[in-house]
This record gives structure tokens, sequence and C-alpha cells, in this order.
């Protein structure tokens, strides 16, 4: 199972955060974050990120990326929103 936390943030306090999970262990792991971030923007009501290099790096390195108002197309009302993955396949074991 893989479960990634997303939570948005504004004057350095959590205003809202959902947790999505998803169960498609032969999914690669990027496709499997994928489904976990719509479900989060749908769940939060947010605009969806632009991904950029760097936060395909920071997801792969650190397991969390942060998105702020560059990062949105439309208007973004906070001063950010993270995404964290809090545990996946291999903490199941």
């Amino acid at each position: 199972m893989l479960c990634v936390w997303g939570k948005i943030w504004q004057k350095n306090r959590i205003k809202e955060s959902y947790v999505a999970e998803d169960a498609h262990t032969e999914w690669p792991l990027a496709s499997r974050i994928e489904v976990c971030v719509d479900e989060i923007i749908q769940k939060l009501d947010l605009p969806r990120p632009i991904w950029l290099p760097k936060n395909q790096e920071e997801m792969q390195t650190y397991g969390c990326t942060t998105f702020h108002q560059d990062h949105f197309i439309e208007p973004f009302p906070y001063e950010g929103f993270e995404i964290e993955i809090i545990k996946t396949d291999a903490d199941d074991t």
C-alpha cells in the first residue's frame, strides 16, 4: 500500500490535509504517486500543479516535494502545497 500525504499551508500553518492510498502494487511508483496526487487535489479542491524536474528529483531523493504559486496556472490562494510519501509497499513487509 502506498500512502501519500498532501497538505496546504498558509502562514506556516497547515490549513487542510488529506492522505491518499493506492494498492496497485504492479504499477510503477510514478503512476501510483500521480493517482494519489489526483485524489488529493480533488479532495482539497486545488488546481493541478505543474511538475518541474526539481519536483521529480525531490520525490526520488526525499520522498516529498513542495509546490508554490509559480507551479500553478490557475490562482492558488495558499503559500504552498506539499506532498509526501508516508508509507510504501516495503513498509508492509
